[in-house]
């Protein structure tokens, strides 16, 4: 029987699924293609410290030749990132063998992935627009949208579903809970992150701080979170909760000679 955490796909050998971007891509194809997406993302958080080590803007600063050449490599890196993040996801759409619910977790964590660096891309067409408009801006403006609306945030909110979502389904392998109630629990949790996704990115393209919310947008966020916070909550109960003891027809005796076993070799 599988552990919780090995999945595969259906051409090649198993892989192990974890619900980390880097970690998960990586495995699905290094021995195929290598881990060029999770280099390139390396690459960038590299390059990102470096610019924060030296004390000044790592996007959209091209004040002197090195930092514009840091900032293109980065949107180079983050190009080779996301293609290889829309490989994965196509790849695990048709090839990926779990559990339901385990499945489930990483295709939503995925496709929230893609979304994610389409709006990361946004973020990069705002901020070329502002900084055109007004060469002096601050910035910070680049990543403003409208009067308010902060678009970090909803990318953000998309990049970490692929953490939270696989791992609440991990959470759940551990339980006694039937599949299909751990299914329907990742449901609700996928259906609470994406109405959390959506209240963010209408808040943001609305120019609208994250939180100066309308009563539509609480209501919608309210639920969201209750979704969210509701399956986590469940889940750590049944985690803890401990298990019915094991009921089986057949003799100990029987029991024991069904399980596999390392038997010795005989000598006559």
């Amino acid at each position: 029987m599988q552990g919780p955490l090995r999945h595969g796909f259906r051409r090649g050998r198993p892989v192990e699924a974890k619900p980390s971007l880097g970690v998960g891509s990586c495995t699905a194809r290094a021995r195929v293609r290598g881990c060029h997406d999770v280099l390139a993302a390396a690459g960038e958080v590299a390059l990102i410290s470096v610019q924060r080590w030296r004390g000044v803007a790592s996007h959209f600063n091209t004040g002197t030749a090195f930092d514009a050449t840091v900032f293109q490599l980065m949107g180079l890196l983050v190009a080779v990132a996301a293609l290889g993040i829309i490989a994965v996801t196509v790849r695990a759409l048709t090839h990926l063998q779990a559990s339901s619910s385990m499945r489930l977790a990483i295709l939503a964590g995925l496709l929230l992935l893609v979304a994610g660096q389409v709006l990361g891309q946004l973020i990069l067409i705002n901020g070329a627009t502002v900084l055109h408009a007004d060469p002096g801006a601050n910035l910070a403006q680049a990543n403003v949208f409208g009067l308010a609306g902060q678009m970090k945030v909803s990318h953000a909110v998309a990049l970490h579903a692929i953490q939270v979502l696989p791992g609440l389904a991990w959470l759940l392998s551990f339980t006694a809970l039937p599949e299909r109630v751990r299914l329907r629990l990742v449901v609700l949790a996928t259906a609470g992150y994406a109405g959390l996704l959506l209240v963010n990115v209408a808040q943001t393209f609305r120019g609208l701080a994250p939180l100066t919310l309308d009563i539509a947008a609480l209501v919608a966020l309210t639920l969201s979170i209750a979704l969210l916070l509701g399956t986590t909550v469940l889940t750590l109960i049944n985690l803890f909760r401990p298990r019915p003891p094991s009921r089986s027809s057949t003799p100990p005796s029987d029991a024991a000679q069904n399980q596999p076993q390392l038997r010795e070799p005989t000598t006559t």
